[in-house]
């Protein structure tokens, strides 16, 4: 019967085992380095759509909208205040503005408690980001004893972000959202933003509002572009460098490796060689392989819910289409079409539609446990 190869000593043993250790650790944190670690309930902020349709922030916004602004005569004000601004005088007016519509913009006047603006969704975006910053300094949204969400940093926009197709935005980075506010204040108004397109400003503005949104319980943006200390701290104004979990694999792999051509028998480097090759093509094995970020697409429930989706709607509708039209060419008896004038159109169907589904599966619960008590007074 075949023996396994011995170690060289009890010495080499603990070595070996260091080492492997070191491996496991690797490859047990290879998807854990970010920029922070938020837990659920930590934070609260809302985006535009929630602070106009969440019950939640809706009873904040009636509630408290009074006592948060007190200070600045209790209203609200966003935009830059030597060009155009926003002004709304209560919770009842900004319930009637919210969610905005249309492509992001700035604005061409001073509104006080419009409907529409001429910013599109842009001054919603704005408008959610103020009101995310002042409740949570005024204590009316969780936060950590002594960190509110306005002093929470940006991080992570020195490389695009494939995930969340934002592009890359270096400057961002150790801006705390109570500064991203003020640029937006300076966009939204007109003024000059370095750089920054008001395109751009409006996507990562809303990706930061809802970051901690409590319906949600998702926290991947939160934990990959905030943080609540300073990126830049220490390094002259540029991010620490953090590395990256590919090199501390291949690190490991390669004590491990040393280790065992020292100190192993032919048989045990034979064994761990096959081991790594194995955990290195057990993803392999499918059609084809592609990497995250590559490709992007989105369901029926995501195009009318998912901030990014939205915003590609609103912003590319016109351009891309006019009109869009699925189905039949509209000529002759038996064809049928289905036309979407404009974005808002487009995406109160998709959400009407999803609503449905929604409802629709909700009674098959209802009526399938109706059915389940019926049968069970028919057995009795």
């Amino acid at each position: 019967m075949p023996t396994m190869p011995r170690l060289e000593s009890s010495s080499n043993i603990r070595v070996l085992r260091l080492l492997f250790v070191v491996l496991l650790f690797a490859l047990a944190s290879s998807q854990v380095a970010r920029a922070d670690s938020f837990s659920i309930g930590e934070f609260a902020s809302y985006q535009a759509a929630d602070w106009g349709d969440d019950t939640t922030a809706i009873n904040l916004l009636e509630n408290d909208f009074s006592v948060v602004y007190s200070s600045v005569g209790g209203v609200l004000i966003v935009g830059e205040t030597t060009n155009f601004e926003l002004v709304f005088s209560g919770s009842t007016a900004l319930l009637n503005y919210l969610p905005s519509t249309g492509a992001p913009g700035p604005l061409d006047s001073t509104y006080v408690d419009p409907l529409t603006t001429s910013s599109g969704i842009f001054g919603g975006d704005v408008v959610a980001m103020a009101l995310s910053v002042d409740f949570s300094a005024a204590g009316a949204l969780a936060h950590p004893a002594g960190i509110p969400f306005g002093d929470l940093y940006l991080t992570g926009f020195d490389a695009p972000d494939t995930v969340r197709n934002l592009p890359a935005l270096p400057g961002l980075d150790g801006m705390t959202a109570s500064q991203l506010l003020t640029l937006d204040d300076t966009a939204l108004g007109g003024g000059s933003t370095g750089g920054y397109s008001i395109a751009d400003l409006a996507v990562i503005t809303n990706f930061v509002s809802t970051a901690f949104d409590p319906d949600d319980n998702f926290l991947g943006f939160a934990d990959a572009h905030l943080t609540t200390t300073n990126p830049n701290a220490g390094s002259g104004g540029n991010p620490t460098p953090t590395p990256e979990p590919s090199s501390l694999l291949l690190l490991a792999s390669g004590l491990l490796a040393l280790g065992m051509f020292r100190y192993w028998r032919r048989g045990w480097v034979l064994f761990f060689i096959v081991l790594f090759l194995s955990l290195a093509s057990s993803r392999a094995d499918r059609a084809d392989t592609f990497s995250t970020g590559e490709f992007v697409s989105y369901g029926q429930a995501e195009w009318p819910s998912d901030p990014a989706a939205i915003y590609l709607i609103e912003a590319n509708f016109s351009a891309m289409y006019g009109t869009f039209q699925i189905g039949g060419s509209g000529e002759g008896s038996g064809s049928y079409a289905l036309y979407f004038s404009n974005p808002t159109a487009l995406l109160t169907y998709l959400d009407t539609a999803v609503r449905l589904k929604v409802e629709e599966n909700q009674l098959v619960d209802v009526f399938g446990e109706i059915g389940f008590h019926v049968d069970g007074l028919k057995g009795a």
